[in-house]
């Protein structure tokens, strides 16, 4: 019997995510890698290599080797690269979902039981807390809008999300719920929602290259010929200057200071030609974007957190969004803090304030879980629980699911 392989849609899709590899950019860099134990025994396959297409179709051909535990080689290598990123980071997301692919495709399937042998049932899966059937019915207001936007219902394109400063008001629940209905059938084009967190740094290459990775390289060939050409002049210039360095011990005290002077305005040169690469990439990103007949979301938590850079480009982006520039990008941001709010977005752009609920939602909660319990006690359980939990979505569900037994149908 032949041994399975990829198909040739998962080897194009991690060919992929690899192109935005910075561990691959380099030979050293894969080397360095290699070095852990479970990849160790093929070691030998690597080779200098002239660029990075090269390096991923090396990765690609370990899916024929297996360890002496008999784990695909492919699978390890990719689980060894997503160790080196933050749990938080787009790129550990994206190797994590293809390593997952790929041990299912490259498992051979289990031999079938002898025929003698009688079929065992397969015990019931658990049924789901009642506290868990409101998780995705709250939050009416804040889900019709965002339907009406993805199924072009109005004429909004972007929401704005904050929650005066507070925290455990379920911004991250809602992105959660919007992320969801972008699976409808029903929607008047393909629709493909994408989820950054700037828990983690973000910036607007991450932003950008999660978004062509999803929607295929071959659709944005001027924006992927550009950045291909920024990373070989990345690795020249970073080659440039460990030589410089290298060479400023050999130099005279007034020849240093006056080496020291010209990277200063080495320096601020390269800061703004990275803001003029930034906006070259946007650009092309942007054109070609609306060339598809695709509707794209991006949805934006842990705005908060995000540095200042990030933050001014997809404010740029979002103005663009309010000047009807680009029609199929929907943006939702979410974060603790209000961000700056311009008058002419009105027409285009929404501001949501994420609250806590109050008790009139809660008596209605308790409702939808326990239809039959009394007008009065519903208001005192409801009371009760806003004194606990303070209407904090998070503390209220982990409360209702703590004192409600699974499969139950009543609040004590």
């Amino acid at each position: 019997m032949s041994k399975p392989s990829l198909s040739s849609q998962l080897a194009r899709q991690i060919r992929a995510v690899l192109q935005d590899c910075d561990l691959l950019l380099s030979d050293q860099n894969l080397k360095a890698i290699f070095v852990d134990s479970r990849l160790t025994p093929w070691q030998n396959r690597l080779t200098e290599a002239q660029s990075i297409a090269t390096r991923i179709e090396v990765i690609i051909g370990l899916q024929r080797r297996k360890s002496i535990h008999d784990k695909n080689a492919l699978v390890l290598c990719l689980q060894v690269l997503q160790e080196h990123h933050h749990h938080e980071d787009a790129m550990y997301r994206d190797l994590a979902d293809l390593a997952q692919q790929a041990e299912q495709e490259l498992t051979p399937p289990p031999a079938p039981p002898p025929k003698h042998k009688q079929r065992t049932e397969s015990p019931a899966s658990p049924k789901p807390s009642p506290a868990a059937s409101f998780r995705f019915s709250d939050r009416q207001r804040e889900q019709a809008i965002f339907r009406d936007i993805i199924h072009q219902q109005n004429l909004l394109r972007a929401l704005l999300l904050h929650s005066n400063g507070e925290g455990g008001v379920g911004k991250s629940t809602i992105l959660n719920m919007f992320e969801m209905g972008c699976q409808s059938d029903r929607l008047p084009c393909p629709t493909l929602p994408l989820a950054f967190n700037a828990y983690r740094p973000l910036s607007c290459l991450d932003i950008l290259n999660k978004t062509v990775r999803k929607l295929g390289r071959e659709n944005f060939t001027h924006y992927s010929r550009l950045r291909d050409t920024s990373k070989e002049r990345g690795q020249s210039s970073a080659y440039q200057s460990r030589s410089s360095m290298a060479s400023v011990g050999e130099q005279e005290e007034p020849q240093i200071e006056s080496t020291r002077q010209a990277e200063k305005t080495d320096e601020a040169d390269s800061t703004t030609q990275q803001a003029e690469f930034r906006q070259q990439l946007t650009d092309l990103f942007v054109t070609e974007l609306i060339e598809l007949d695709q509707q794209v979301v991006w949805l934006v938590d842990t705005a908060e957190r995000m540095n200042e850079e990030t933050q001014q480009w997809l404010l740029g982006l979002i103005d663009q969004i309010a000047n009807d520039e680009i029609e199929n990008l929907v943006m939702v941001v979410a974060g603790r803090e209000r961000w700056p709010y311009q008058p002419h977005w009105q027409r285009r752009i929404q501001e949501l304030t994420v609250t806590h609920f109050s008790q009139d939602i809660v008596e209605e909660i308790i409702e939808d879980i326990s239809p039959t319990t009394d007008n009065s006690m519903r208001k005192m359980l409801a009371h009760l629980l806003m004194v606990k939990t303070g209407g904090k979505p998070l503390e209220l569900t982990m409360t209702l699911e703590t004192y409600l037994p699974v499969g139950g149908s009543h609040v004590p």
